[in-house]
């Protein structure tokens, strides 16, 4: 410093630096270029269950042209129903249930874990941010004449396809931070073997969904190279645009349909035992059926297009048939555990508890679909043609709207587990508590539109419509049917639209009285404040059981 400069002028302690809160612009900025991973979390929930009342409204407007009106096109011919119905199959899956449970498990898998964040926060912002523009430019694209049928815009099918795979590709780099966390970043003590349910559910789930994805993505990759005229092998249409709506429905059909639906199991298995105040019972063999359930959803490999005959294969009816095994083992935990302890009433265990009862009338949907391949197999014993007479009734459900009665189960079932736990979780996810009342109507309104919307398009199964209904018999029972179908899926959708409400009622609802454990939880998310801080411990924690909470207070 030269003579001549001033000397600093040192600040006084005394006096306070007022801090200036921070511009709307800056507000919007920080969220933006945010790594944190609740924040990530909670936009995720919120924007899944807004894709899912839109995508719902897009199920109403299929299911209006399904009753057929008396001639009356609601959609503009069977091009659009076409755009529409694939429209609302794969938002289903891909908008709302796999990034709402994404949503939930990037917020609470690190607090479970002991983490102070999210492995490779950045990549998760990144995951987000694309699965949020790839999911606009879908639906912006599918409305533009595109979707993945034959006879649309060529531009617009060329940004379906780029804007379904970006969607993908977010949804596997998600995946990849929340299943990075749970293996590498588990505080000490927690073996996998401790790891809460939840975040084991994702672990087996993401886990199946690493090796299927880019399967789909491989499909997807095919489908731009026939749009471009550059293969012809794989896709044979005689308009230039690929015809790719049976190359891509294996992902929404069993096996491969139950693995979206894993999550709830976690999600139930976390409730059960704070419902019963006890620990889990038999939780090795509980964690064993998760992960089974996990592997025999697996349906990559069961492409009817490369495989005619792979639905008769005893690998795949075997498969299939073995579904329900692990979920009745887990229905029969639970069971034990509630008995055992001391019950106390609750909505999320009752909303979750109707999200299982659907997933396993999906699995019996899938149970029926087999037994005619099943008891079709004893021909190969021998002269047993009297067998046609059993099997004939199920073979015909193979490619019937018993596919949307098994579809509609188990994705529904999905969304009714993912808000289970967001109302669950609500005090770490939102720093409120949610309204029981409003949850329990919501339930109410998603299990029973479930019912409503799948057992009347299993009916018509039964009835020989077609899964993609373009010509609806309108003497049969099938029209009536597909009112009530049409009238569940509404009915389902003001149940999400009571879960929005309540999360706009609770922003206004005073919360400086909240627990830090209002539920009595038993792993470490309940152990930090709610909301949680920036890192969400004060310090470390060593546990020494998968129940630390319960550790503390000397439980058994």
């Amino acid at each position: 410093m030269t003579v001549t400069d001033t000397p600093p002028i040192a600040a006084d302690p005394t006096v306070e630096t007022p801090v200036l809160p921070a511009s709307p612009l800056v507000r919007i900025a920080n969220v933006i270029t945010t790594g944190e991973h609740k924040i990530l979390g909670r936009m995720y929930i919120l924007s899944s269950l807004g894709f899912a009342l839109f995508t719902l409204v897009i199920g109403v407007l299929v299911g209006l042209e399904q009753t057929d009106m008396g001639g009356v096109d609601i959609v503009g011919g069977n091009e659009a129903y076409l755009q529409l119905f694939f429209l609302w199959r794969t938002g289903l899956v891909f908008l709302v249930v796999v990034p709402l449970f994404l949503g939930l498990a990037t917020s609470i898998v690190p607090l479970q874990v002991g983490a102070p964040s999210i492995a490779f926060p950045r990549a998760a912002a990144a995951a987000f941010w694309g699965w949020l523009l790839g999911g606009g430019l879908y639906i912006g694209a599918t409305m533009a004449d595109g979707g993945f049928n034959a006879g649309g815009d060529s531009d617009a099918i060329e940004l379906t396809i780029l804007a379904m795979g970006m969607m993908i590709a977010s949804l596997l780099l998600a995946t990849v931070c929340v299943m990075t966390t749970v293996i590498a970043q588990r505080t000490e003590g927690m073996s996998l073997l401790r790891v809460p349910m939840f975040s084991w559910s994702m672990l087996a789930a993401g886990a199946v969904w690493l090796v299927s994805f880019p399967v789909l993505l491989a499909v997807l990759a095919l489908s731009w190279a026939d749009l471009r005229g550059d293969v012809v092998v794989f896709f044979e249409t005689g308009s230039g645009a690929p015809g790719s709506l049976r190359y891509l429905a294996w992902a929404f059909d069993y096996p491969q349909v139950f693995v979206y639906a894993v999550p709830l199991l976690g999600i139930l298995a976390e409730m059960v035992p704070v419902t019963a105040a006890r620990r889990q019972a038999m939780r090795s063999v509980m964690m064993a059926a998760i992960a089974a359930f996990a592997f025999l959803s697996f349906g990559a490999y069961a492409q009817p297009v490369y495989n005619a005959r792979v639905a008769q294969q005893p690998v795949f009816v075997v498969q299939n048939l073995l579904l329900l095994l692990p979920l009745l083992v887990l229905l029969g935990g639970w069971a034990f555990t509630l008995v055992s302890g001391k019950p106390k009433a609750s909505v999320s265990v009752g909303v979750a508890g109707g999200g299982l009862l659907m997933l396993l009338a999906g699995g019996g949907v899938a149970t029926l679909r087999v037994f005619g391949r099943l008891v079709g197999g004893l021909r190969e014993l021998g002269d047993w043609s009297w067998v046609d007479d059993i099997s004939d009734p199920f073979d015909d459900l193979v490619d019937t709207a018993a596919v949307a009665a098994e579809f509609r189960y188990v994705v529904l079932a999905g969304l009714i587990g993912a808000v289970a736990g967001v109302y669950f979780w609500a005090p770490k996810l939102f720093g409120r508590r949610l309204s029981p009342a409003l949850g329990g109507l919501a339930g109410l309104a998603l299990v029973g539109g479930t019912v409503l919307a799948s057992l009347s398009e299993m009916v018509n199964g039964f009835l020989d419509e077609p899964d993609i209904a373009t010509d609806v018999a309108v003497d049969s029972g099938v029209e009536i049917l597909n009112w009530v179908a049409t009238a569940g899926l509404a009915v389902v959708a003001l149940g999400v639209l009571t879960v929005l409400g309540d999360l706009a009622l609770a922003i206004r609802r005073d919360s400086s009285d909240l627990d830090d454990n209002p539920v009595g939880g038993h792993t470490l998310e309940w152990a930090t404040t709610s909301p949680p801080p920036h890192n969400n411990f004060a310090a470390p924690i060593a546990v020494t059981s998968a129940e630390p909470l319960l550790d503390e207070e000397g439980e058994v």
